[in-house]
């Protein structure tokens, strides 16, 4: 009984381990999923009542790509560039 029960804590063991490995692997997978599907777009000026979905629509429309809203599953500005002056850029 003894040996069993140090073989079965054994197994736990490595199957926890296989666990934690396979849970590391998901995240890595996931993150490289979500970092592939992410555009950077800068030097766009703020505009009170914007939305984002509107000017990645419009800078397709200059760089002749049709996005539709239904192409993009998130948009929004990132913290700290709210009030972008890095261009003149105006999409409306």
């Amino acid at each position: 009984m003894v040996t069993e029960n140090k073989s079965l804590k054994s197994q736990v063991l490595r199957s926890n381990n296989d666990i934690k490995n396979l849970n590391k692997a998901v995240n890595d997978l996931e993150q490289y999923s979500l970092r592939r599907d992410c555009v950077e777009i800068r030097g766009v000026l703020y505009t009170e009542e914007e939305s984002t979905y509107e000017i990645v629509e419009k800078i397709g429309e200059l760089i002749n790509v049709e996005i539709e809203e239904g192409d993009i599953s998130i948009s929004h500005r990132l913290r700290g560039c709210i009030h972008d002056t890095g261009s003149s850029f105006n999409p409306e």
